[in-house]
């Protein structure tokens, strides 16, 4: 198991009263499972997939940086939607309002046909809402991996 340590940064500003930290188990490559460390709400968890630093300065002397966020269903430990930007403070709308779309406590992979049925067009409509902010959680699937992170989970 590996840790992804990278917190989340400070200016995003997340509301501390609606969101708290943080760290929790996420499905990796194959059946294996990762901790991130980041925030949680409403049984989403939101945290730094990765943060790539420009390797040359601007005139200013900054660097750009280009930031790569995970909405993971806390549940299952897969990926809901990941947002790329060079301005975290930009996505925080698109991320709150993923978080407020249903209550997102289901058990595993496909947990969400009985609990939110309409889950698919609550995603279209969330889509519309934030054109461009995020993309699909990229695919993979580990029946295993999800097993293994909602026991560790319940007990």
């Amino acid at each position: 198991m590996t840790r992804r340590p990278t917190l989340i940064p400070a200016e995003m500003n997340f509301d501390p009263a609606r969101w708290r930290p943080s760290q929790f188990q996420i499905a990796a490559w194959g059946d294996s499972v990762d901790i991130a460390h980041g925030i949680e709400r409403n049984g989403i968890g939101f945290y730094v997939h990765s943060k790539i630093v420009a390797r040359y300065r601007r005139k200013d002397g900054t660097r750009r940086i280009d930031w790569r966020f995970s909405a993971t269903h806390l549940n299952s430990g897969h990926a809901v939607r990941f947002f790329e930007t060079r301005d975290p403070r930009s996505i925080i709308p698109a991320v709150d309002d993923l978080a407020d779309l249903c209550d997102w406590s289901f058990d595993g992979l496909d947990g969400w046909k009985n609990f939110v049925p309409d889950l698919p067009d609550r995603m279209q409509a969330w889509h519309r809402r934030h054109e461009m902010a995020a993309r699909s959680g990229g695919g993979m699937r580990s029946e295993a991996a999800a097993r293994v992170i909602a026991m560790s989970r319940a007990g």
